[in-house]
C-alpha cells in the first residue's frame, strides 16, 4: 500500500555569514522563518508548528529537509529596484502610455526569448523558479475587451 505524504512548505531565514568573492560563494547560517513557525513540544514531540497552514512539522522531518540542501547551489539574481514605491510612481507615466499609443495598431510579436533561453541551457544543469503571475478576472477580461486592448494588456505583464 503506497504511503501518502503529505506536501509541506518550509520557508527559511538566511543570515550571510561568510562571502567569497573570489569564487561568488555566500555561506549562510538557516533557520526557520520565525514570522511563519514557532518552536513546540506537541503529544511529546518537538518540532515546528506553521502559523500559515495550521500544521505542526517535526523536527526529524526539518533537520532531513535541512540537510538535504546542505551544499546546494543557490542562484540569486539581485533586484534591479532599489525602491518599490519610486519605482512605481517613476512608472505611473510610462505605464499610461504604453497603453495609450497604437492599441489599435497593436504588433502580435511571435519571437518567443524564453525558447531562446531554453535552447541555451542545454548543456547546462541549474535550479531555477518560474514566476507565474495569474490576473484576476481575464477570462471575463478577455471577452469583454477587444482582442488587441487584451494583448496589449497581457504583453504588459
Amino acid at each position: 500500500m503506497p504511503s501518502h505524504r503529505p506536501d509541506i512548505r518550509f520557508d527559511f531565514k538566511n543570515t550571510p555569514v561568510e562571502f567569497d568573492e573570489k569564487n561568488r560563494l555566500v555561506t549562510f547560517v538557516s533557520e526557520p522563518d520565525p514570522e511563519r513557525y514557532e518552536y513546540q513540544e506537541k503529544d511529546g514531540k518537538k518540532g515546528y508548528y506553521d502559523k500559515f497552514d495550521k500544521i505542526f512539522i517535526p523536527k526529524a522531518l526539518f533537520e532531513q529537509i535541512h540537510l538535504n540542501l546542505k551544499g546546494k547551489q543557490i542562484f540569486y539574481s539581485p533586484s534591479k529596484i532599489d525602491n518599490a514605491n519610486k519605482y512605481l510612481n517613476d512608472r505611473i507615466e510610462a505605464t499610461f502610455n504604453f497603453f495609450e499609443e497604437g492599441v489599435n495598431n497593436f504588433n502580435f510579436d511571435n519571437t518567443d526569448s524564453s525558447k531562446d533561453f531554453l535552447v541555451d541551457l542545454d548543456n547546462v544543469k541549474m535550479n531555477f523558479v518560474i514566476l507565474s503571475i495569474d490576473l484576476k478576472g481575464s477570462t471575463k477580461m478577455s471577452q469583454e475587451l477587444p482582442i488587441e486592448l487584451n494583448a496589449k494588456i497581457i504583453s504588459f505583464f
